[in-house]
Protein backbone atom coordinates (compact mmCIF):
# COMPACT_ATOMS: atom_id res chain seq x y z
CA UNK A 1 0.00 0.00 0.00
CA UNK A 2 1.20 3.34 -1.06
CA UNK A 3 1.36 6.58 0.89
CA UNK A 4 -0.92 9.43 0.20
CA UNK A 5 0.47 12.60 -0.98
CA UNK A 6 -1.18 15.81 0.24
CA UNK A 7 -2.58 16.67 -2.91
CA UNK A 8 -4.09 13.35 -2.76
CA UNK A 9 -5.82 13.31 0.92
CA UNK A 10 -6.97 17.12 -0.11
CA UNK A 11 -9.21 15.69 -2.98
CA UNK A 12 -10.07 12.84 -1.14
CA UNK A 13 -11.47 15.15 1.90
CA UNK A 14 -12.92 17.80 -0.84
CA UNK A 15 -15.06 14.92 -2.23
CA UNK A 16 -16.90 13.84 1.07
CA UNK A 17 -16.73 17.46 2.83
CA UNK A 18 -18.05 19.58 -0.23
CA UNK A 19 -15.24 22.24 -0.86
CA UNK A 20 -13.34 22.83 -3.85
CA UNK A 21 -9.98 21.02 -3.78
CA UNK A 22 -8.59 23.91 -6.41
CA UNK A 23 -9.05 26.63 -3.15
CA UNK A 24 -7.24 24.43 -1.00
CA UNK A 25 -8.71 23.75 2.59
CA UNK A 26 -11.28 25.73 3.81
CA UNK A 27 -10.56 28.03 6.45
CA UNK A 28 -13.10 26.39 8.83
CA UNK A 29 -15.91 23.65 8.41
CA UNK A 30 -18.54 22.98 9.77
CA UNK A 31 -19.85 20.10 11.71
CA UNK A 32 -20.77 17.76 8.93
CA UNK A 33 -17.50 18.50 7.52
CA UNK A 34 -15.73 18.04 10.54
CA UNK A 35 -17.42 14.80 11.22
CA UNK A 36 -16.74 13.41 7.36
CA UNK A 37 -13.23 13.93 7.46
CA UNK A 38 -13.14 12.61 11.04
CA UNK A 39 -14.12 9.07 10.11
CA UNK A 40 -13.46 9.36 5.82
CA UNK A 41 -16.52 10.30 4.94
CA UNK A 42 -20.23 10.08 5.45
CA UNK A 43 -21.33 6.77 3.29
CA UNK A 44 -21.24 3.15 4.05
CA UNK A 45 -18.89 1.76 5.14
CA UNK A 46 -18.38 5.47 7.31
CA UNK A 47 -21.71 5.77 7.80
CA UNK A 48 -21.97 4.56 11.42
CA UNK A 49 -18.84 6.48 12.62
CA UNK A 50 -20.16 9.05 10.82
CA UNK A 51 -23.06 9.49 12.90
CA UNK A 52 -21.28 8.99 15.84
CA UNK A 53 -18.61 11.61 15.25
CA UNK A 54 -21.35 14.05 14.56
CA UNK A 55 -23.47 13.77 17.59
CA UNK A 56 -20.11 13.75 19.75
CA UNK A 57 -19.26 17.35 18.00
CA UNK A 58 -22.95 18.40 18.73
CA UNK A 59 -22.59 17.14 22.18
CA UNK A 60 -19.34 19.54 22.61
CA UNK A 61 -20.98 22.61 21.21
CA UNK A 62 -23.64 21.88 23.41
CA UNK A 63 -21.70 21.65 26.73
CA UNK A 64 -19.44 24.73 25.14
CA UNK A 65 -16.24 22.36 24.60
CA UNK A 66 -16.52 23.51 21.13
CA UNK A 67 -17.75 26.51 19.03
CA UNK A 68 -19.93 26.96 16.45
CA UNK A 69 -19.60 29.80 14.44
CA UNK A 70 -22.60 30.76 11.72
CA UNK A 71 -21.44 33.14 9.05
CA UNK A 72 -23.72 35.38 7.33
CA UNK A 73 -23.45 35.42 3.58
CA UNK A 74 -24.55 37.99 1.35
CA UNK A 75 -25.78 37.47 -1.99
CA UNK A 76 -23.90 38.81 -4.65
Amino acid sequence: MTEKSEIDLLYEAAAFCGFKPVDGWPAELNPRQLAALMVGGWKEPHKQAYRVSLQMIADGIKVGNAKRRRLHRTAH
